[in-house]
């Protein structure tokens, strides 16, 4: 059995709206190569996109820890700890990706819409 290919199903799955199907082919592709960040990312970002907060927050630590350095993992983060207002994580969570990435667009827009909703005043571009 493939890994890869069950991580593709639930792609497939999660753009038809079959949710559980979605989930189940990212952890069946998990178990076979638990090492497969694409899985682990596409598990936390199914978890987001249907309200499970807590659950995507353990699935996008868990993809991070499996690649530290890639950037878009550690801004999903950010979004999902502003999400459960846990603002001074995400803050971290955000800088660590703006090492990362520090020309990535979505990364900056995302820190400052963060820092918008809480009120704080940020410089013009």
């Amino acid at each position: 059995q493939n890994a890869r290919a069950f991580d593709c199903l639930g792609g497939v799955y999660q753009k038809k709206n079959a949710y559980a199907l979605s989930e189940d082919h990212f952890r069946r592709a998990l178990a076979l190569q638990p090492d497969l960040v694409e899985a682990q990312a596409h598990l936390a970002a199914l978890f987001k996109t249907t309200g499970k907060l807590s659950e995507a927050l353990e699935a996008f630590e868990a993809a991070i820890k499996l690649k530290g350095d890639h950037g878009a993992l550690h801004n999903d983060r950010a979004n999902v700890l502003v999400a459960l207002g846990r603002r001074s994580e995400a803050m971290q969570a955000f800088k660590r990706a703006i090492d990362l990435n520090p020309k990535e667009q979505a990364i900056t827009s995302s820190l400052l819409f963060m820092l918008g909703k809480a009120g704080i005043e940020t410089p013009e571009a």
